[in-house]
């Protein structure tokens, strides 16, 4: 085995400082590589959820009450319209009363889950679309895949409701010919009396 040199010694130490410094740069590259190829996906999951909680704030939430109506297929079909309404993004009934013998004491509410649209622009929407159907003169309607066939009286009373009250938390539709058999009837708005439909008021949609 050959001795080294004195002389290459110099040429020897240059030759380990440059590969020293080499790999200093070298490593520090690698380890940046690593993490820029494992953030998108760490960092997935974390804008994905970001985006679902914005969008679940945005969900806003009110009551649909509907008055006076006593047939269940009514109910039905006012469901069925409301379901499909631009916005809803649910539509829970959760209180059905429903007696013939007393039609005003007969109310149906719904917890409505929306977004992208008002409780405004709601009560336009459902109104609407009541009219279309109630307009059309036709006795069959499909709901929920089934056909409703309703009765002359039953047409007449989709004819009839109406709009009754629509705030920020609440929408109120009413089967206007029930409350106005009795002149004197306490109307179920706030505390006063109506003397007509025409006297009741219609908030929010005009």
């Amino acid at each position: 085995m050959k001795k080294i040199s004195r002389e290459f010694l110099p040429c020897l130490k240059k030759l380990v400082i440059l590969i020293l410094m080499v790999t200093s740069l070298i490593l520090p590259l690698r380890r940046n590589a690593g993490l820029c190829q494992a953030s998108p996906t760490n960092d997935a999951p974390a804008v994905g959820s970001l985006l679902e909680q914005r969008l679940e704030v945005q969900n806003e939430t009110l009551t649909l009450k509907l008055l006076g109506v006593t047939s269940y297929e009514l109910t039905e079909i006012f469901h069925n319209v409301v379901r499909a309404t631009l916005g809803v993004i649910e539509a829970r009934r959760y209180h059905l009363n429903l007696d013939p013998d007393y039609p005003r004491a007969c109310a149906v509410e719904w917890q409505i889950t929306f977004n992208g649209t008002t409780p405004f622009a709601l009560e336009s929407e459902i109104y609407n679309r009541l009219k279309e159907i109630a307009n059309s003169d036709s006795f069959v309607h499909v709901v929920n895949g089934s056909d409703i066939t309703l009765t002359a009286i039953e047409l007449e009373t989709l004819k009839a409701i109406k709009p009754l009250q629509a705030t920020n938390q609440t929408l109120r539709f009413i089967q206007t010919r029930t409350f106005a058999q009795n002149q004197g009837y306490q109307w179920p708005h706030k505390q006063r009396q109506r003397q007509s439909w025409h006297d009741c008021p219609n908030r929010g949609f005009e």
